[in-house]
């Protein structure tokens, strides 16, 4: 091979090394990417409250048990949602719904705030008061207004 074709052979592959290296460049700026969008996009937090399977027959005998915690505390940027399961044999009233025995009540709330919900068997009242605070993240507060 002549001397000129050496040089174009070499040429060529410089050019394609750097072709490759300019590729993973991308592909890794890419994946960074990614990896910070999913980082700064926060997997839903759930509270989740179960109503045990014998609460309406442990309240019809006078036994006080408490269904929901009195106070609750939720974030807005952290995207908190509530969920209420019955795991109990009789249905349960969460504020205007009825959750017959295996269902699930959930809110998400999308404003800040203080929200009273009462739950209740046809034996006993509890009432929850749920705060809902903002996040002091800028980028949380906005990702919870979609």
């Amino acid at each position: 091979m002549s001397a000129d074709g050496k040089r174009r052979t070499a040429g060529g592959l410089r050019a394609a090394v750097g072709g490759l290296v300019v590729l993973l460049v991308l592909a890794a700026l890419a994946f960074g990417a990614a990896w910070r969008t999913d980082q700064a996009n926060p997997r839903e937090h759930e509270f989740l409250v179960i109503v045990p399977k014998g609460t309406a027959i442990l309240q019809s005998r006078g036994q006080d048990s408490l269904m929901v915690p009195q106070k609750l505390r939720l974030t807005l940027g952290d995207l908190d949602t509530l969920v209420i399961r019955n795991e109990d044999d009789f249905t349960l009233r969460v504020g205007p719904f009825r959750l017959e025995a295996n269902q699930q009540y959930r809110q998400r709330f999308r404003s800040p705030g203080v929200f009273k919900l009462v739950c209740a068997t046809m034996y006993h009242e509890d009432q929850v008061e749920i705060t809902v605070v903002e996040s002091p993240d800028l980028w949380r507060r906005m990702l919870a207004m979609r």
